[in-house]
């Protein structure tokens, strides 16, 4: 019986294996503005629900064929999520999450890049903190290479600071790339510094994304993996305790087994 279980537990992991192998995260672009979507290679069939993960956020995901009302992600009749009017705080490494109905889940992975453009007064201050939230470092191109920026503020703005900028994150990925120029008569498109809607010390808030805190409707097959190693462990555990108590009453009554 034992063997079975066992046999049953192999299988269920090699499962879990093939649900969450990944290929690499799918480069993504999009404009401040503008939309974006995450297309899902994975079978759009009988779909229970679609998770979107960022930065450990979960995100909740409207279908929009069901539902009316629905905030900037969503999705249709496949399982392509739209995300609408990208702002600088949705860049980022996204985990995309299928479940279906028969209690199967796969994923893949994107990784979201936000273009901007704007242009600075000259003699004006520009500080670029407003960019690096979720960030590790600021780049600029320079004689075709980019080198990285220590300072993130500029008091004065001239000619020589315009050029092309980018924000990546810890493993080097692009998060955000604007170009800058310099403007004599003022600001040139909308900077809006209040972009992420934080002091820098808090985790920008995904707009109207609704976080969900509840458990997926799906159960991960890990969760069941682990559900039946407790069985087993259990099992176990009883044959050899009954196994001992069986040993230690044939050793204090030997006269019983004498007389059988």
């Amino acid at each position: 019986m034992f063997r079975w279980f066992n046999l049953l537990l192999l299988l269920l992991l090699l499962l879990c294996c093939v649900n969450y192998s990944e290929t690499g995260s799918k480069p993504v672009s999009g404009i401040r503005g503008g939309d974006a979507t995450l297309t899902c290679d994975l079978e759009a069939k009988d779909i229970l629900q679609i998770d979107l993960i960022l930065r450990s956020d979960d995100i909740n995901v409207c279908n929009k064929t069901s539902s009316e009302g629905c905030g900037r992600v969503f999705y249709e009749k496949s399982c392509d999520v739209i995300i609408k009017n990208l702002s600088f705080s949705d860049a980022g490494k996204y985990t995309l999450r299928v479940h279906y109905k028969n209690y199967q889940q796969k994923q893949e992975e994107y990784q979201l890049h936000i273009h901007d453009e704007f242009a600075v007064k000259t003699g004006a201050e520009l500080n670029f903190i407003f960019l690096m939230n979720n960030a590790e470092k600021l780049e600029k191109n320079s004689d075709g290479g980019w080198k990285e920026l220590k300072n993130l503020n500029i008091k004065e703005f001239t000619s020589t600071d315009a050029g092309t900028y980018r924000v990546l994150d810890s493993n080097n990925e692009i998060l955000i790339t604007v170009n800058v120029t310099e403007s004599s008569t003022g600001s040139v498109g909308e900077l809006d510094t209040d972009d992420f809607r934080t002091n820098g010390t808090e985790q920008p808030p995904v707009d109207d994304w609704n976080l969900t805190v509840g458990l997926s409707v799906g159960i991960p097959a890990f969760v069941i993996v682990i559900v039946l190693i407790v069985i087993i462990w259990k099992c176990r555990q009883r044959r050899n305790r009954e196994y001992r108590e069986a040993q230690q009453r044939e050793q204090d009554h030997p006269e019983i087994l004498g007389n059988l």
